[in-house]
């Protein structure tokens, strides 16, 4: 009864509005034939002509969408009904359509309407994607040109145009391929992403480093292309961080889910510029196993000397002091979010304290202890702390819980000092208490 409700709704609104267009056409041109030419959009007259019909029509769809919300109908109904308007709209009306789905005036009211019918859109692009390109070149839809942009670019790659595009953007008039970029590099070919490969490496230095996505997806693509080829496309990329990528995406692809030891192993074969990159990819990437296989992880990559090649990286940059402590110590803090919380202390601790090298293992153990105690859990963990044998590992432990903590929590931060060993951390810590007092 519903969908008969929304298709009676749309019948009058359409009736009446293609009545108003056959009566002014009959009386203008005296034609019986003009509800055919409101819809079709039959060729033949000059520019100027082809340009009044076409605001005919898109002035009657605006018509039809203002008298719309007259309709009574109940919230999902109308939604419905909108939706099916705006698809009738794009088969016969694209310019107007998009105008008004991408228009600086109605883009925000229309955003969630446009993702819905992406699929619709795309198909209508494909069959006029020299107008589509166009009305992009006229500089229409404002911020959400990029937008147009990508869905026209989408179009082509999935409608098997991409010879087109490629021949648009490299003998047409320029367009910013910045809202593109994400496309190409998903769906293109190898001549497309040289193409955007180019148009990427003429970005300012600044956005070359911020486009982690663009980075990401021109790499996964490139070893896409090369099914899988990471020595060959390593071999054709000279840009450094386009190299990096391309060791990352091939981490992500091939050693995420393989057994810690292989994994670790296989990335020694890397080539040494981008081998301490890499290890960030692989520590970073979700594995199989959760929690523990991240700690089985981190020991291998102990193991193979990897964390080396990490502080031998980059000596100038961010990543000089990114150690080896500190990252095992975020990835902790990483795994150990929502879904760890209702996980017993007691594991989690004793996972940890299996890790052979004692730097990485008392970071770990320090950021656990913050998690844990955000967790809500901090009355077991001052449990367990008092049945750790080792007295390093408790106090990474404490450590980690006094860094986090003010010292004006009460009696709990002294409670947690008492019961520090290590003299020259207990002296730091209770010089801090004393100076805020």
């Amino acid at each position: 009864m519903k969908a008969r409700r929304i298709w009676q709704v749309l019948v009058l609104l359409v009736s009446h509005v293609l009545l108003f267009v056959i009566a002014r056409n009959h009386l203008a041109a005296g034609k019986t034939s003009a509800m055919s030419d409101a819809l079709a959009g039959a060729g033949g007259p000059p520019a100027s002509a082809k340009s009044e019909a076409r605001l005919e029509k898109s002035t009657n769809y605006r018509q039809l969408l203002a008298e719309l919300p007259g309709s009574k109908l109940d919230w999902l109904d109308y939604e419905t009904a909108r939706k099916e308007l705006f698809r009738e709209w794009i088969q016969h009306d694209l310019h107007g359509a998009m105008d008004m789905l991408y228009g600086p005036e109605t883009r925000a009211l229309n955003e969630d309407l446009a993702k819905d019918l992406e699929e619709d859109l795309r198909a209508e692009i494909l069959r006029q994607p020299l107008a589509v390109w166009q009305w992009l070149q006229e500089g229409r839809y404002g911020s959400g040109r990029p937008e147009v942009y990508g869905l026209w670019m989408q179009a082509l790659i999935l409608g098997g145009e991409s010879k087109l595009a490629l021949h648009l953007m490299a003998e047409g008039p320029k367009i910013n391929l910045t809202g593109s970029l994400d496309q190409i590099f998903r769906e293109g070919n190898a001549d497309l992403i040289a193409v955007a490969r180019g148009f990427f490496m003429g970005l300012d230095p600044k956005t070359q480093r911020q486009s982690y996505d663009q980075v990401n997806g021109y790499a996964a693509r490139k070893l896409d292309l090369a099914h899988g080829d990471v020595a060959g496309c390593l071999r054709d990329e000279s840009e450094a961080q386009l190299r990096e990528g391309i060791a990352g995406a091939w981490v992500k692809r091939e050693l995420r889910f393989l057994p810690a030891d292989e994994a670790a192993a296989k990335l020694k074969t890397l080539p040494a510029d981008v081998r301490a990159a890499a290890v960030e990819w692989l520590v970073g990437s979700e594995r199989h196993g959760g929690y523990d296989g991240m700690v089985e992880l981190l020991a291998a990559i102990d193991r193979e000397g990897l964390w080396q090649d990490r502080q031998r990286y980059d000596p100038n940059g961010w990543l000089a002091n990114l150690t080896p402590e500190n990252l095992a110590g975020q990835d902790v803090w990483n795994f150990l979010d929502e879904r760890e919380k209702d996980r017993d202390p007691n594991r989690i601790i004793g996972e940890i304290s299996q890790i052979g090298n004692a730097g990485v293992r008392e970071g770990a153990l320090g950021r656990a202890a913050e998690a844990i105690y955000r967790a809500g859990r901090d009355d077991e963990l001052q449990e367990l702390v008092d049945r750790m044998p080792s007295a390093a590992d408790r106090d990474a432990v404490l450590e980690g819980l006094l860094g986090f903590l003010t010292p004006d929590s009460g009696g709990h931060y002294a409670a947690i000092l008492n019961k520090v060993s290590d003299e020259n951390l207990k002296k730091r810590y209770t010089q801090r208490l004393q100076d805020s007092e």
